[in-house]
């Protein structure tokens, strides 16, 4: 947005531009973490908060139009790359813009997406000064563009700075950990040669992830594909093995080492960032003309899936004739570490046979628009057989 500064109005072209990113990542099958953000120069012009309400405004109604394919939208606008902090007019060190800009940012999205913050400071701040913030401060995460910098994330928690780690100690760190589990999680390590990288070794990344419930990490910082080396290219040199992740109490599915003999630290953090389900049980029968039987699905990730969907049992015959069966059970309460049992009960439609039929569980998108593509559909990681029929992931209970 920074050319954008001195202007009330976005361009046409420049939201044409927009509406074609976010078509590409519909064709993709893919979504966007976004961020607004004016300044990456420190002695740069910034906008006024007038201006930056303004162009939230232009820009609400493209984001709603592609909710669809927004993972999530954070909560930028103000600062040095949106984080909040050394912002030319001092909108960052002013409560009511702060809160005025949290507030629009919540307004912008459709209600059931979340956003995230900074820092959980920031939040407080908003949910002070603002009402809406108040009544929807359970849709804002957090974003730790300092993870591991340094002892306080680069400023992130700012705790006692005698100490030589504010883990579990700082009550902003103490926050995140309680209240994370639910929402969005993202970060970054700083660029290469800019931290202290003694901290993000990839047992102590792991920690930090499973703490916070981190649902997403940048994998461009340090990685020597798109930076410099450091720590994230370090991770892909180290062989995690079955020994390592019980000697760390690091959660693992059972079968995971079938199909990767020896990950590497950046594999088994690749794969256990977010949410990681698997089924540990599963029973059922035919009986009267009903389907009727219970699975039981693990999370082994280190957060909970973050945008609702629901949970459907799908039964299908060898034809490609399927019949689809909400179960009233959101994914959101796959936590980690933890087992959710669901019972089913559906009644087959008339004259089918079920000798037929085959069972599975089907977990979709819940927009309309990309609800029969394949790609955003969650696959269960260990335990079911996926098969794909007409836009669907079917995991076929056994």
């Amino acid at each position: 947005m920074r050319k954008y500064v001195s202007s009330d109005t976005i361009s046409q072209h420049k939201l044409d531009l927009l509406q074609a990113d976010f078509d590409r990542a519909r064709k993709g099958g893919y979504k966007y973490l976004l961020r607004f953000t004016y300044q990456n120069d420190y002695n740069q012009e910034c906008p006024t908060l007038e201006r930056i309400l303004r162009h939230m405004d232009q820009l609400t109604p493209i984001i709603r139009d592609n909710a669809d394919v927004i993972y999530c939208l954070q909560i930028g606008w103000i600062g040095m790359w949106g984080e909040f902090h050394s912002d030319g007019n001092g909108l960052d060190k002013d409560p009511s813009a702060v809160a005025a800009v949290t507030e629009k940012t919540l307004q912008i999205l459709p209600s059931n997406r979340t956003t995230m913050m900074r820092r959980m400071a920031y939040r407080d701040i908003a949910e002070a000064n603002s009402d809406f913030v108040k009544q929807n401060v359970n849709r804002i995460g957090f974003f730790n563009d300092g993870t591991l910098a340094n002892m306080t994330d680069a400023g992130t928690f700012l705790g006692d700075t005698t100490r030589i780690t504010v883990d579990d100690e700082d009550p902003e760190f103490l926050k995140v950990s309680r209240e994370s589990i639910h929402l969005p999680v993202d970060g970054e390590s700083f660029w290469s040669g800019w931290g202290d990288y003694t901290r993000m070794n990839p047992i102590s990344a792991l920690e930090r992830f499973q703490k916070h419930h981190y649902t997403t990490f940048n994998f461009t910082h340090t990685n020597i594909d798109f930076d410099g080396a450091g720590p994230i290219e370090a991770w892909k040199q180290i062989i995690f093995t079955e020994e390592i992740l019980k000697l760390y109490g690091l959660p693992c599915d059972e079968n995971y080492f079938k199909h990767n003999s020896t990950p590497t630290a950046f594999d088994y953090i690749r794969d256990h960032l977010g949410y990681r389900i698997e089924m540990t049980q599963s029973e059922g029968s035919f009986v009267d003309g009903h389907y009727k039987g219970h699975v039981t699905l693990r999370n082994v990730g280190c957060a909970s899936p973050v945008n609702p969907r629901e949970i459907y049992l799908v039964l299908f015959d060898e034809k490609g004739k399927a019949y689809e069966y909400g179960t009233g059970t959101d994914v959101r309460i796959l936590e980690p570490w933890k087992e959710v049992n669901i019972d089913l009960d559906v009644a087959l439609p008339k004259k089918v046979k079920s000798e037929n039929l085959k069972v599975a569980l089907w977990m979709p998108d819940e927009m309309e628009s990309i609800k029969y593509r394949t790609e955003y559909a969650i696959t269960i990681a260990e335990g079911t057989t996926p098969n794909i029929l007409e836009g669907r992931v079917l995991n076929v209970l056994p």
